[in-house]
């Protein structure tokens, strides 16, 4: 099944496969997705609490590590979205 493309950004089965190929680090995805937050959240204001050191950090440590079959989204960045 091919699924429709909706931005110029690759989404995460896309961005999963690269980083499972060696093309992308998990940290150049982590600060891909930095950037791109940090270009359009002051209009939008859609990621209110930023730990950007820890995502950082995180995928730092997952540089190197042996890729399961299990972890099909390994070194994807993702946010969660609170909703009170």
């Amino acid at each position: 099944m091919t699924y429709p493309k909706l931005t110029a950004e690759p989404g995460a089965l896309e961005l999963a496969a690269q980083i499972r190929d060696g093309a992308l680090s998990p940290l150049e995805a982590v600060d891909a997705a930095i950037a791109r937050i940090e270009a359009g959240n002051t209009e939008i204001n859609a990621v209110v609490v930023r730990d950007f050191d820890r995502a950082r950090d995180t995928a730092k440590a997952m540089d190197g590590l042996d890729i399961m079959p299990h972890q099909p989204l390994f070194g994807v960045p993702m946010t969660i979205k609170e909703s009170f």
